[in-house]
Order: C-alpha cells, then structure tokens, then sequence
C-alpha cells in the first residue's frame, strides 16, 4: 500500500524538475528545501544535486558548488560529478572540470561522459586529446553526429582542415541543421584558399543561427562573409 506522505513527496519532487525545466529556479528551491526537511540520508544527495542546478541557474555558483560538495558527502555518485563539472566550466574552472568528469567516467563510462569529457579538452585547447577521445566514441558508434561535427572542429583547430572538413561533411550529412559545423566548413575552406567555397558555407550556418534564433552567431558568421568579400 502507498503511503499518503509518499506521494506527497514524490509529487513535490516531480513538481521541483518541472519548475527547473521552465526555468524557475526559487520554486524549484522552495520545494526541495520543504523535502529536505523529512528527507532520509539516501534522498538527501540527489534533493541536493536539485538545488545545485537551481541555484547555478540563477548565477549563485558558489552556492551551488556549496550544494554539490554536500550531495558528494553523502553520496559519491556519478551525477554530482557531472553536474558540477558542468558548474566548474561555466565559472572557467576547467581542470576541476576535467577532474569532475575523470570522476564520472571511472563510475559510469558512457558515450555522454566521454563526449562531454572531449568538449572540454577542445575548451582547453587540448586538441589532440579532443580527437583521441571522439575517435574512440565513432569506433564503438559510427553514426554519432556530435562526434563528428565536434571532431571536425578539433582537427580544424590542429590545422589538419582536410581531415576537418571530411568529418564537418560527414556531420552535416547527417544532421544538416548543425550551423557550428557548417561555419568551420567556411573557415577551413578559407584555409585552404577556397573562399568562394567558405562564403557559401558561411551562409548556410548564417541562415540556420537566424532561424535558430542565435543572433550573436548569425552576427558574426555574416562578419565572416563581409571579411571574405574583401
């Protein structure tokens, strides 16, 4: 039989993720604190990692990484490393990222930790690392998009374009809604002297960031064609 109090707490709990999912992150706070207050030891972590994720929303880091470390206390668990490292990126932390993700990976070694764990080395400009990692991803699973198109832009940046363009070709086959793809297609073209080639490339990522709604990146791929114009 299904306990009244339960329920209540099960419905308070999924209340919690949908007000994190609309971005309303102090609701979110509201009912995870009221939880926290009967929560037993094994429900406190994950209560926690809930409110690490809403006050990062609302820009309070270090409450959030507050948050974190007492969910890691209680429960050394993959999703604590996840999400903190995701925190740790945002404030430009990214050894403690990477230490975060390492964490994750040796706990629970999927695709999605690896892939996140590639991201951050091309953030850190370590490239080679970057495509080691991918590579390894597209052995196991040859139609992953985001490999491709991640991999693409990490041998771009080790100035291997040909290899580069190769897999942003093979991404955006796949998945031709991928604009960061289709703006380091320009770019390597640009590379190799191609620039008819590049400023197709860049329009095509220009006009998927203005659907897309990315003002920013429309703005600065369309800088792009203007500067190859010259």
């Amino acid at each position: 039989m299904i306990n009244k109090g339960d329920q209540v707490k099960t419905a308070l709990l999924n209340r919690a993720k949908a007000y994190l999912v609309i971005q309303q992150p102090l609701l979110a706070i509201e009912d995870l604190n009221s939880l926290e207050k009967t929560a037993a030891p094994n429900e406190k972590s994950t209560l926690l990692v809930l409110k690490a994720v809403a006050f990062s929303s609302l820009g309070q880091k270090d409450e959030s990484l507050r948050a974190f470390n007492q969910a890691e206390a209680l429960d050394r668990n993959p999703y604590v490393y996840i999400n903190r490292a995701t925190v740790y990126q945002d404030m430009g932390d990214l050894d403690s990222a990477r230490l975060d993700l390492q964490k994750a990976i040796a706990m629970q070694p999927s695709r999605a930790n690896y892939f996140n764990l590639a991201v951050l080395e091309r953030r850190s400009a370590n490239y080679k690392a970057c495509i080691e990692i991918l590579t390894v991803i597209l052995k196991q699973d040859n139609s992953f998009v985001p490999a491709y198109a991640q991999r693409g832009i990490c041998l771009a940046s080790d100035g291997r374009h040909l290899e580069a363009i190769q897999d942003l070709l093979k991404a955006v086959t796949l998945d031709p809604a991928l604009a960061d793809a289709y703006l380091q297609l320009g770019k390597s073209m640009l590379a190799l002297g191609k620039a008819e080639a590049a400023k197709s490339y860049f329009l095509k990522a220009a006009d998927l960031y203005l659907n897309q709604g990315k003002t920013s990146a429309y703005q600065a791929a369309m800088k792009l064609i203007s500067a190859g114009s010259r």
